[in-house]
């Protein structure tokens, strides 16, 4: 059985196509255990078969419990329905999860060809690490300036994180589409109701700019709630930065009780790139 690193590099081999170098937007080519442009800008491939495509060291606060906690809780069936409706939406031969966390969401959809996944938490990449096979990659990158080559990727997805537009214009191939979900009114309500925190707000500004981006396919609401299984019920407290502003004493007070379900409502949105 091929170690990971090996089977990144196999990977890298195989669909060299897909990157570009971040720093200077030139083609890569593949020497040893490394990506190097023509410009000599080299990145290296970790051990676990990652890539960290960054310059500069970013502080995150997403720590490796909040992706443990996030992934348990993604297996345990929180979002399926969601998961269900994105199969449905599925197109082309490369996938790219923006802001992948560590790779669950990812891996659980029902997509046989290349995948890829980047996130700016190299704590996320990590844990990631664990679905890499010969057809799918991870690495660190940055969202301004993505390590993937023009009209390389035929569908990008967008979950609940940050949006560059431009830079997915670029990279999406002429027929691709993107997928993206934002949250409704009613997302987490309950926890948001515990952290004392606002209940309802609005996405318009969100929806708006994506209109104004691509051509609108799909808008559809999905909502229903899932009951936390008992032995899982402090886990999103662990996964959800809803609780970084909160004092001390107010979340030992929801960790002695609580939610025992939550509200998902998300706006599951499919664009195309816009004809000149």
């Amino acid at each position: 059985m091929l170690k990971k690193i090996d089977l990144a590099q196999q990977f890298l081999m195989q669909h060299l196509g897909l990157f570009c170098c971040p720093i200077c937007q030139e083609s890569m080519v593949v020497k040893g255990y490394a990506l190097v442009c023509s410009k000599v800008h080299q990145f290296d491939l970790a051990k676990k078969g990652t890539i960290h495509f960054l310059q500069r060291q970013i502080k995150s606060n997403y720590t490796k419990q909040l992706f443990t906690s996030r992934r348990q809780m993604i297996m345990s069936g929180m979002y399926q329905p969601l998961i269900t409706a994105i199969n449905q939406q599925l197109t082309g031969d490369v996938l790219l999860d923006v802001g992948c966390g560590e790779g669950s969401f990812l891996a659980s959809l029902d997509f046989s060809d290349v995948r890829c996944g980047f996130d700016i938490a190299k704590e996320g990449i990590a844990l990631a690490s664990d679905y890499t096979d010969s057809s799918t990659f991870f690495c660190v990158a940055d969202l301004t300036h993505l390590p993937f080559g023009n009209q390389s990727i035929s569908t990008v997805l967008n979950l609940f994180t940050p949006s560059n537009y431009q830079e997915f214009q670029r990279i999406l191939k002429p027929n691709g589409r993107i997928i993206k979900v934002v949250p409704e009114a009613d997302y987490l309500k309950e926890l948001r109701a515990a952290y004392q925190q606002r209940v309802d707000y609005s996405n318009n500004s969100v929806l708006d700019k994506f209109h104004a981006n691509f051509h609108l396919e799909l808008s559809e609401r999905i909502s229903y709630q899932f009951a936390i299984p008992k032995d899982l019920r402090q886990l999103p407290l662990e996964m959800s930065p809803l609780e970084w502003q909160v004092s001390k004493a107010l979340k030992q007070k929801v960790r002695q009780a609580p939610p025992h379900a939550l509200t998902i409502d998300v706006r599951l949105l499919v664009g195309s790139l816009k004809t000149p």
